[in-house]
């Protein structure tokens, strides 16, 4: 049984289509939000009131940004492992970071209950038997911690071995652009200064090419199984 194959994504078609699908309806989302906040206007009963529906609009719409850059992450880094489980490849067939994670769910039930001495004899065994057995994944193993910042994003592509290294220059936009923006709206603070219509715009764009750019990514090492060891490899 391979933990995470539960939409039997079998096919770099099949991934495809699921990371299209799911991409496509968050834009829609975010760009009627934009849409709304581009035909909001400040009426004279508003100004009095000191409200702002502009802003008022662009706050909610920075929650719903980062909601969707949270959740398409996470859906595409698990659909990548639902589509590599699928594959049916041996732990020895692996390159190194899944073959942690098969490490980590043989690991799983010792860790909790094993005594020290026992885990790592378990883990010896594991290397020295378990390698020719079907890789499993645990199903926890992409996770957010709820505050997708710049370094559990690194975290994340590099448990399903994505290069970052060229996302050095966004980590500022992701941690100050849009999370402390979010963080703040969602906690309660009235964060008015920073959240316009512009800052809005610019900012889902901006986010919205880097979600493509990941996508690509994944999708590419999917079509070129980079998630498989060469045969040249020696672990």
């Amino acid at each position: 049984m391979v933990c995470l194959v539960m939409s039997k994504i079998n096919t770099v078609e099949e991934l495809t289509k699921k990371l299209d699908n799911d991409l496509a309806w968050r834009k829609k989302e975010i760009s009627y939000l934009r849409e709304a906040v581009k035909n909001s206007a400040q009426s004279e009963k508003d100004a009095k009131d000191n409200f702002n529906p502009t802003v008022y609009l662009s706050r909610a719409g920075f929650v719903l940004l980062y909601a969707h850059w949270e959740g398409f992450i996470k859906k595409a880094a698990e659909n990548y492992l639902e589509f590599v489980a699928a594959q049916k490849l041996r732990c020895n067939e692996l390159v190194p970071p899944f073959l942690s994670l098969a490490l980590k769910k043989a690991s799983a039930k010792d860790r909790e209950t094993a005594k020290e001495t026992d885990f790592y004899i378990n883990m010896v065994n594991f290397m020295l038997e378990g390698l020719s057995n079907q890789a499993e994944f645990p199903s926890d193993s992409i996770s957010t911690k709820s505050n997708l910042n710049s370094k559990v994003l690194t975290d994340i592509l590099r448990i399903i071995d994505i290069d970052h290294s060229e996302y050095e220059s966004t980590l500022k936009l992701i941690d100050s652009g849009l999370v402390e923006i979010r963080n703040a709206v969602a906690h309660g603070e009235r964060r008015d200064q920073n959240t316009d219509q512009d800052k809005l715009t610019d900012l889902s764009e901006k986010i919205f090419k880097l979600i493509a750019n990941v996508q690509t990514k994944i999708l590419n090492a999917a079509e070129q199984k980079a998630y498989k060891k060469h045969e040249n490899d020696k672990i």
